[in-house]
């Protein structure tokens, strides 16, 4: 996770430390100020935040707690001792700091969201789900609370739900092509491949680089017999990936039920390189190769 800007909470230093030089130069001021007996929460607090800003996050969050020792109900030194955390992708320990900010006093909606999406990193999504309930009551125009909270809901099963919370999130950002390819995930789990090959298209109109798009666009295709089309989708996210196993697999799959042999055991060979056990394991039981079964080379493949 890279350091979340928006929610650090920078100090208001002390009128004794300099506003100019560099961060090392900062550091110094502050460990001068701690020496010459200025122990205190803002000196401690301070510190902290310019050791985040270094990337020294361990003592970060050691700074953070002798702010705390020196008040406990600081809520900057709680938040940010979160983000320190996070940043280390210590995120029980981010959550347990963040629940002490939030106790501290009413929090902004920003804080229920970066609280509901540690709890998402967790896998704890139904206390996601209600912080970032939390958090759109306050802002209900945040699209990417929005986004978020349909990841959390795709995660528990509710594809339904998790489509009309990406639906929210695009009436009010309908470039965020992400939503559109997330959607597009939950009604392909919902077996609706004509709506979920629309999402994808419609994400492919914002970012046509993404190779997870395409790869998702040529897995729709497949499911609806296009397999023309869904050859040449496959194609595109391998320009972008060529190291995608499951894209060589549908691919294999499209060129069977087209009984392009060759161009099956070609794309299946691929696959199998990059992912050899599963990979042979699947194929020997799926009935899209039934065109094979009776290949010497495709039974080679699953020998190997």
């Amino acid at each position: 996770m890279v350091f979340l800007q928006r929610l650090f909470r920078h100090p208001q230093r002390p009128s004794d430390i300099t506003q100019t030089g560099s961060l090392e130069e900062k550091l110094a001021q502050y460990d001068q100020a701690l020496a010459h007996g200025k122990d205190n929460s803002e000196v401690w607090f301070a510190r902290g935040c310019v050791q985040v800003e270094l990337k020294r996050y361990p003592e970060a969050i050691s700074s953070f707690d002798r702010a705390i020792a020196h008040r406990p109900r600081h809520l900057e030194s709680w938040q940010n001792r979160a983000l320190a955390y996070c940043q280390l992708g210590l995120y029980e320990e981010a959550v347990s700091s963040y629940e002490q900010a939030l106790q501290v006093g009413p929090a902004p909606s920003q804080d229920w969201y970066f609280y509901g999406t540690l709890l998402a990193q967790l896998d704890r999504y139904e206390a996601a789900i209600a912080s970032y309930d939390q958090a759109l009551e306050a802002e209900p125009q945040h699209p990417l609370i929005w986004y978020d909270r349909g990841i959390a809901l795709s995660w528990l099963g509710s594809f339904e739900a998790a489509i009309a919370s990406y639906d929210q999130a695009l009436k009010l950002k309908p470039n965020l092509y992400a939503a559109w390819f997330r959607r597009g995930l939950a009604l392909t789990q919902l077996q609706d491949y004509p709506q979920a090959l629309q999402s994808f298209e419609n994400a492919l109109t914002i970012n046509a680089k993404d190779a997870e798009i395409w790869a998702a666009k040529g897995l729709a295709l497949l499911q609806l017999q296009r397999y023309d089309e869904a050859i040449i989708a496959h194609e595109q996210a391998l320009q972008r990936d060529v190291n995608d196993d499951q894209v060589w697999y549908n691919k294999a799959c499209c060129h069977a039920h087209l009984q392009e042999l060759t161009q099956a055991i070609d794309s299946l060979e691929k696959a199998i390189d990059l992912n050899p056990e599963p990979i042979r394991e699947l194929a020997s039981m799926d009935s899209d190769f039934y065109m094979l079964y009776d290949q010497p080379a495709f039974q080679k493949l699953l020998a190997a």
